[in-house]
C-alpha cells in the first residue's frame, strides 16, 4: 500500500510539473538532445553510444513538436514522475516539512531540477532506477515471487535506458547481505527476476552481438580505459560532485552512518545506494576522466538519506535549495538573454546557439548537399533548420552516424562545415573530394566546397 502525500505537497509537485512543461517547451533544444531526436527518426535496436530508450521517447515526442520543444514532454513527465516516486519513498519516515524540503532539493539540485529538462539517456534511467528501488525496498520487507519478476522488469528497462543498471545488482546484493534477506528462500525469485531481465534487456545484448560489442566496449573503455592516472581527473570528480550534492548535503548524509547501516532495509538501501556509485566513479576517476552526471544514480539516495537524518531540522536544506535556486535563475536568464559575453561555444548555458549561423545557412540553400564534422553540428543543424544535414564519415569520434549509409556522400559537389580555417578534418573519408572552394560562416565556421575528382 502506497502512502498518501500531503495536499500540500502534491500541489507543489503539481505547480511545479506544469513549469516545468512550459520551460521545456521553450528551452532550445542541445545538442545532445538533438542527436537522441535525430535517433527517433532512425530507430534501431540499439545504438552506439547508448541504448535505445531514450530515442523512444523523443518518438512518442513528435507529434508535439509543432509547441516549441514540446518533443521533450514524455520524457520530462518521466523526470517528474521520478521525483513522485522518491516522495512515496520517504513519507513514511519524516514530517511534512521535512518532506517539503526534501521535495525543494530534488526540484532544485542541478542534475535532477534544471538538468531533468534536458532530456538524455539520464532521465529513463532515473525513473527506473528509483522505481525499482521502490520495488526492491518493498520486496525485502514482504517477500514475494511476483515482486521479484516486477524488478526483473523494471531493471530490463533500466537497462534499455543506460548501462548504469549494471551496478544494481552488486549493491542489491550488498543490501540483501546487511539484512540477511540473501537465502536460499529468495533464490528461485532472483533467477527467475533475472531470466526477466535478459528478456526485457535482449534488443541491447541482440544488438551488440550482433556489432561486435561494439556499444559495450566503448562504454567500458570511456569510464576505465586510461592507461595512466592524471590527478585532474579525480581532483575535477571530487570537487565536482562536492558542488552537486553541495557540502551541507553530504555532512548530514554522512551522520548517523554505523547507526543506519544497522537499521532498517530503507536505511541500508540508502547508504550502500547512495555512496557505493561515488566510490566506484572516484575509482573510475583514476582511470579516465568522469563527467559530472555519471554518478546521478547516487543523488537521490544521498539526499533521502540527508533528509531522514535530519529530523525536522531544515537549514541545511534550505541553503543548498536557495543556492540552486539562484543557480538556476542565472542559467535560465542567460539561455534567454545571452547576457554573459563570448562565443557560445565557450559557455554551456548558449551552447543551443553554437550552431546558430550555420542553420540561417543551410535554410537559405537547403536543396545542397550539406554535411557537418561532428554529430553534435549534425544533429542540431538538422533538428533546427528542418533539413538533413549528416555527419561525415570518419571526421570526428566515432558514432552512430558512422554506422549509417548517410554518412557517406555520393553527390558530384558537396559542402562540408568545418571549423574557422580548417581543411577536411584528418580522418574524414572523402578522398575522391578536394577543396575547391571556401566560405566563412562566421568567426567559428568556414563552409567548404568539395567536388568530386
Amino acid at each position: 500500500m502506497l502512502p498518501t502525500l500531503p495536499q500540500k505537497i502534491k500541489s507543489l509537485w503539481l505547480w511545479t510539473f506544469a513549469v516545468k512543461l512550459v520551460l521545456a517547451a521553450v528551452l532550445p533544444l542541445s545538442l545532445d538532445e538533438s542527436y537522441y531526436w535525430v535517433w527517433s527518426h532512425n530507430l534501431q535496436l540499439s545504438y552506439f553510444d547508448h541504448p535505445p530508450l531514450v530515442s523512444w521517447l523523443y518518438l512518442l515526442g513528435q507529434p508535439l513538436e509543432f509547441l516549441g520543444q514540446a518533443v521533450r514532454w514524455p520524457g520530462v513527465i518521466l523526470g517528474h514522475l521520478t521525483v513522485y516516486i522518491w516522495l512515496v519513498i520517504v513519507k513514511p519516515h519524516c514530517s511534512e516539512t521535512t518532506l517539503k524540503w526534501f521535495l525543494l532539493l530534488l526540484l532544485t539540485t542541478p542534475l535532477l531540477g534544471l538538468g531533468s529538462l534536458i532530456i538524455t539517456p539520464d532521465v529513463p534511467l532515473m525513473f527506473f532506477w528509483s522505481l525499482s528501488t521502490l520495488i526492491f525496498i518493498k520486496t525485502l520487507e514482504q517477500p514475494r515471487f511476483q515482486k521479484f519478476l516486477l524488478l526483473g522488469a523494471l531493471l530490463g528497462l533500466g537497462f534499455l535506458s543506460k548501462y548504469h543498471v549494471a551496478l544494481f545488482l552488486p549493491m542489491a546484493l550488498m543490501v540483501m547481505m546487511l539484512a540477511k534477506e540473501l537465502n536460499i528462500k529468495n533464490l528461485p525469485g532472483l533467477l527467475v527476476g533475472a531470466l526477466i531481465f535478459f528478456t526485457v534487456a535482449a534488443p541491447v545484448i541482440y544488438w551488440n552481438y550482433t556489432n561486435d560489442w561494439v556499444s559495450f566496449s566503448f562504454q567500458l573503455n570511456h569510464g576505465l580505459g586510461g592507461e595512466s592516472w592524471k590527478p585532474r581527473w579525480t581532483l575535477s570528480y571530487l570537487l565536482g560532485q562536492i558542488l552537486i550534492f553541495f557540502p551541507t548535503v553530504l555532512f548530514v548524509a554522512t551522520k548517523k552512518f554505523r547507526q543506519r547501516l544497522q537499521g532498517s532495509v530503507l536505511d541500508k538501501t540508502l547508504i550502500v545506494f547512495g555512496f557505493v556509485p561515488l566510490l566506484f566513479f572516484l575509482y573510475s576517476s583514476t582511470k579516465a576522466h568522469v563527467e559530472a552526471n555519471w554518478p546521478i544514480i547516487a543523488v537521490p539516495f544521498v539526499i533521502a538519506l540527508a533528509t531522514i537524518n535530519s529530523g525536522n531540522k531544515t537549514r541545511w536544506a534550505r541553503s543548498a535549495v536557495w543556492f540552486w535556486s539562484g543557480f538556476s535563475l542565472i542559467v535560465l536568464s542567460d539561455v534567454f538573454l545571452r547576457w554573459i559575453p563570448g562565443n557560445p561555444g565557450s559557455i554551456k548555458s548558449q551552447e543551443f546557439y553554437y550552431y546558430e549561423n550555420i542553420v540561417k545557412y543551410v535554410q537559405e540553400n537547403p536543396e545542397e548537399p550539406f554535411y557537418a564534422r561532428t554529430f553534435q553540428m549534425a544533429s542540431k543543424v538538422t533538428y533546427d533548420s528542418g533539413v538533413l544535414v549528416p555527419k561525415i564519415l570518419g571526421s570526428s569520434r566515432f558514432d552512430f552516424y558512422d554506422m549509417h549509409e548517410m554518412s557517406q556522400p555520393k553527390e558530384e559537389v558537396i559542402y562540408l562545415f568545418v571549423r574557422s580555417g580548417e581543411n577536411i578534418p584528418s580522418g574524414a573519408t572523402v578522398n575522391p573530394y578536394k577543396i575547391t572552394d571556401r566560405k566563412s560562416i562566421d568567426s567559428s565556421f568556414d563552409v567548404l566546397e568539395l567536388t568530386h575528382q
